[in-house]
């Protein structure tokens, strides 16, 4: 009787083993039809891991035991070793990983697994330089079990046992170039094709298909025809479409555009790498940068364009979806968002906050910055509570580049709250007056309706001989929408240079001396960099880096308790003539619910100081920028 049961429950067993298996395969089977067979690809290798990670544990534990019982002690790394050694496993002495079932196990010093990864091999292809359509890349093939050989094309590559094998190759864009590798110690050849490609251009070609710019045409231009298909996204590679012509936007569905090229499923051998240069940046149609930052798809640290109007904006997104509260300082933004000496400033950083954030006291919220400013403006969005016990800052963070109308908000009439392209004039340098005195250079004059201010005018000291050694400052340069203006050179007996256009170098100072023994010194006018000073004996001083930022914050409830600023630079100063400071930027702040201002400035750079009293000239200040706050 105890048999039969015996043989019922074995029966029963089987049968319920038989069902699972059954489900297996139809599952799989209908994932392959839904093109997710991946899905079950990944549980194998998780199942693997799994195996791998406890005969791995299996040994460590026995070794631990045999240790204690026989040395009374614990177990080492060096013990761990030895005991692989003796079983025949293969362990890399540099690493002290060890080689099972094609995959590595990292083992820490404390004899706890610390990693296993799968061994297989990796192909990547990078472009190097491009000549018109011929593209040149760096193909990449790395296996850790070694390489035994590359075949190409035109040449076979002996690997010789080497873990990573670099192939320079010339090919067309959009050619596809086949090669396999065989790893060491497998029979099979693993074939790869190369696809080299310029990335697809996202262009808006019709501002205004409806009269009124709410709708936009964007085409992609795609590089590639032949043996692909080309997509596009309106969801940030969320999802895609075959692209067939140009695509009707509405700014009001703010729409997150990518596009993408596949090659022809025919067309590729074994895996499809894929080569592409130039940068690709998905463009999002918006009706105004407050509403794109609310509502359209970004990512964090990550690239994009923003169609606005009749103005287009790069920019550079963080995305924090938590809390943030910050207890050190931090600065948004990289290098590859600000100018430098030969070229401009490039995006506009935005940091997005779902949720509270609050900036603890003593610490500094700013932008990335060099000696040639900062980006084109920070946007700080929080979607619930600003809280401000620090600093936040675009004090000497104004962008070396060309102004745009910035436009933040579209009012429910079809106007815009924006910040014009053009800012504050800078104000003239002074001339001097007598054989030794001097005039203090213009302030630029304080702006208004959300613009930044101009540049101060450098001072100008000594008029000697009729004019024939004539002090003039250099003027300042007006403001753009993105940079307070910079600050004109201090000029003793000389003619300074004026302050460069667009956020860019003060001017640099210019001296001479009406004879031998006399000191003289000039400063710089501050900007991006500060212009250089001059001197003949005399002290002088360069312009300070910098100019002042362009500031957009919004807050679903808004308190600050500190410091909010977007200030200019200082001039420098020297023993004859000063020079000029430069302007302050602009501040926008939008909140539904204000709790309190604080302290909110723009205020212009000091102009520098003449040091010699009378027998000088002080450089003019940068003008006062502006400060607007409003409810939304």
């Amino acid at each position: 009787m105890e048999r039969k049961i015996q043989k019922n429950k074995l029966l029963r067993m089987a049968i319920i083993l038989i069902i699972i298996v059954l489900i297996f395969i139809i599952g799989a089977i209908t994932m392959k039809k839904a093109g997710i067979i991946q899905m079950s690809e990944n549980k194998i290798q998780e199942l693997r891991k799994a195996e791998i990670e406890t005969d791995i544990q299996n040994i460590i534990d026995t070794t631990k035991q045999e240790i204690m019982e026989t040395q009374g002690r614990e177990a080492t790394l060096t013990d761990l070793k030895e005991k692989l050694r003796e079983q025949g496993y293969d362990l890399n002495e540099t690493t002290g990983e060890v080689k099972y079932n094609e995959h590595y196990v990292k083992i820490n010093s404390d004899l706890t697994i610390a990693s296993i990864e799968e061994i297989i091999t990796k192909a990547e292809c990078k472009i190097a330089n491009v000549n018109g359509d011929e593209l040149e890349t760096v193909i990449t093939i790395e296996n850790r079990y070694g390489i035994e050989k590359i075949i190409t094309p035109d040449v076979t590559i002996e690997g010789n046992g080497r873990e990573k094998v670099a192939l320079d190759r010339k090919l067309a864009n959009g050619g596809m170039y086949e090669i396999k590798v065989k790893p060491v110690g497998k029979d099979i050849e693993e074939q790869y094709t190369i696809l080299a490609e310029k990335v697809p251009n996202i262009v808006v070609t019709n501002k205004d298909t409806t009269g009124d710019g709410s709708t936009k045409t964007v085409e992609i231009q795609y590089p590639l025809t032949d043996n692909v298909i080309n997509y596009y996204s309106l969801d940030d590679g969320a999802t895609w479409q075959e692209y067939t012509g140009g695509l009707n936007v509405l700014e009001e569905d703010n729409k997150t555009i990518a596009a993408k090229t596949e090659a022809k499923e025919e067309k590729v051998k074994g895996k499809l790498i894929v080569g592409k240069t130039g940068e690709e940046i998905a463009l999002v149609v918006s009706k105004s940068l407050l509403t794109a930052t609310e509502k359209a798809i970004m990512k964090d640290n990550t690239h994009y364009r923003i169609a606005i109007k009749d103005e287009e904006y790069r920019v550079h997104t963080y995305v924090q979806n938590e809390d943030l509260v910050l207890e050190q300082n931090k600065a948004y933004g990289d290098g590859a968002d600000v100018g430098t000496a030969s070229e401009n400033a490039n995006s506009m950083v935005i940091v997005k906050v779902n949720g509270n954030l609050t900036i603890n006291s003593g610490v500094t919220l700013t932008s990335y910055g060099t000696t040639y400013g900062g980006p084109k403006g920070m946007l700080l969005y929080v979607t619930g509570k600003l809280q401000n016990n620090g600093t936040v800052t675009m004090t000497a963070r104004g962008a070396k580049a060309p102004g745009q109308n910035v436009y933040l908000w579209k009012n429910e009439n079809n106007t815009y709250e924006y910040i014009p392209s053009v800012g504050g004039s800078g104000a003239a340098g002074s001339q001097g007056v007598t054989y030794d005195n001097g005039r203090t250079g213009g302030t630029a004059a304080a702006a208004s309706n959300r613009r930044t201010a101009g540049g101060g005018g450098g001072g100008g000291q000594g008029n000697y001989n009729n004019g024939t050694l004539d002090g003039r400052g250099g003027n300042g340069s007006a403001g753009t929408s993105y940079s307070g203006g910079s600050g004109g050179g201090g000029g003793s007996y000389s003619i300074a240079s004026n302050a460069a256009g667009n956020g860019g170098a003060g001017g640099n100072a210019k001296v001479n001396r009406p004879s031998g023994g006399y000191s003289v010194g000039a400063g710089g006018g501050a900007g991006n960099p500060g212009g250089a000073q001059a001197s003949l004996k005399g002290s002088a001083q360069a312009g300070s880096n910098g100019t002042g930022g362009l500031l957009i914050i919004y807050a679903d409830t808004f308190e600050n308790n500190s410091t909010i600023s977007a200030n200019g630079s200082a001039g420098g100063s020297a023993y004859r003539a000063g020079g000029g400071g430069s302007g302050g930027g602009s501040v926008n702040i939008f909140c539904k619910t204000n709790n309190k201002t604080g302290t909110i400035t723009a205020t212009g750079g000091a102009g520098g100081i003449g040091t010699r009293g009378g027998q000088s000239a002080n450089g003019g200040a940068g003008g006062t920028g502006s400060v607007t706050i409003g409810n939304i």
